[in-house]
């Protein structure tokens, strides 16, 4: 009795609820480690006795290195497999991430958390290259676009989980929780998901080499600079929502919210808008974040208007970076994950500097700061344009 070639393709990939449900849970893990800082900063600053502005650099210490690690474990997938890249990632993160509970002081917790992002950057890129290898190529847009939500909600979910578990058990408590959830993450995907593809294609060159050849594509250095507006746009509006006095506690806690419900839909949504052409999709939902924007900037200090604007801008965050990444491993030939990796580290250097591009602008208001992240926005509707 022969089987189908349906039932051929179903054995030859991993099913895509379990996987990325699995790969979900450890990204809003990872990346939450990115947010978490901010929300407990002033409970850290409380035990170490110093201002809350001197544990500005633990979030920044973390960005930085999160970014610049891409650059040096991301290629690993490429040589020994994102399935066991991401399962020693994630075992290596739980204990740099308990071990920030310990620090005695600010300097400690900033060489802890350096320590922790570079770790912490092993995740992503090989999430993104297993979802390659593994997940069938009609169901894979699906799978990046969930994936990207669980990426970009961590922004969201990082914040109020620490804020609600810091005032529970204390700043100190967030890390261990953390550093365990990461352990118990490292043993799910060990256990749950597949071994790498023997048949996959590899790279033996040198990384740097690989990352060379690829930034020699134009499309590509398109693609990464239309992707470096992406969280920078993200991280400074809603920095600049706080830093301007926009809202008061309960009004951040609203807008805060209120991009979660957009990522949500966006998931659900992903059978139906990956059906639109990646570099298409890409350029759509630049554009439309653009307008997002553009309506918050003109919404006269109007919550409700600026709620509605950063729902679209939100959601449209949530389409673009796996349409990118789409477009980006259609292009990349067998180093997908060095690609990925360059990717992440534009997009989390753009999150570094979003904070910055806020407080620049803070004196002249949010309308100012929207405007400019608009035309950021624009820009980068224009890059991926022309990367088509």
């Amino acid at each position: 009795m022969h089987s189908s070639p349906a039932l051929a393709a179903q054995r030859t990939h991993a099913p895509l609820g379990p996987t990325i449900t699995a790969l979900g849970v450890a990204a809003v893990l990872v990346v939450s480690q990115l947010y978490s800082s901010i929300p407990l900063a002033p409970l850290a600053a409380q035990d170490f006795g110093v201002p809350e502005a001197a544990l500005a650099w633990s979030s920044t210490a973390f960005g930085l290195a999160y970014a610049f690690g891409f650059l040096f474990l991301g290629p690993l997938s490429d040589r020994f497999g994102p399935g066991r890249v991401m399962v020693i990632g994630l075992a290596v993160a739980a204990v740099t991430t308990a071990a920030v509970a310990v620090a005695p002081g600010v300097s400690a917790l900033v060489v802890l958390r350096v320590i922790q992002g570079f770790a912490a950057a092993a995740f992503a890129p090989a999430a993104m290259a297993y979802v390659v290898d593994q997940i069938d190529p009609r169901r894979r847009a699906i799978a990046f676009t969930i994936l990207t939500s669980a990426f970009v909600s961590s922004a969201v979910i990082g914040q109020v989980g620490a804020q609600l578990l810091g005032d529970l058990a204390g700043w100190r408590a967030v890390f261990v929780i953390s550093g365990v959830g990461l352990l118990a993450c490292a043993v799910w995907q060990k256990f749950a998901l597949r071994p790498d593809r023997d048949d996959r294609p590899t790279v033996s060159v040198a990384p740097w080499r690989v990352m060379l050849d690829l930034l020699r594509n134009k499309r590509l250095v398109l693609l990464y600079a239309a992707a470096s507006t992406l969280l920078a746009a993200f991280v400074g509006a809603y920095s600049g929502i706080q830093i301007t006095g926009l809202a008061d506690h309960d009004g951040l806690l609203w807008l805060r919210a209120s991009a979660l419900p957009a990522m949500v839909l966006t998931g659900v949504a992903a059978p139906l808008v990956t059906r639109i052409p990646a570099p298409r999709r890409t350029v759509v939902a630049l554009g439309l974040s653009a307008v997002g924007t553009a309506i918050a900037a003109a919404s006269g200090g109007s919550l409700v208007l600026i709620g509605i604007g950063m729902f679209l801008f939100s959601a449209c965050v949530v389409m673009a970076g796996p349409a990118i990444v789409e477009s980006i491993n259609d292009n990349a030939g067998a180093a997908r994950a060095t690609a990925v990796s360059i990717y992440s580290f534009v997009l989390f250097m753009g999150a570094s500097l979003g904070p910055q591009l806020a407080v620049a602008l803070h004196g002249a208001g949010f309308a100012v700061i929207a405007l400019v992240v608009t035309a950021l926005l624009a820009l980068g509707t224009l890059l991926a344009r022309l990367a088509r």
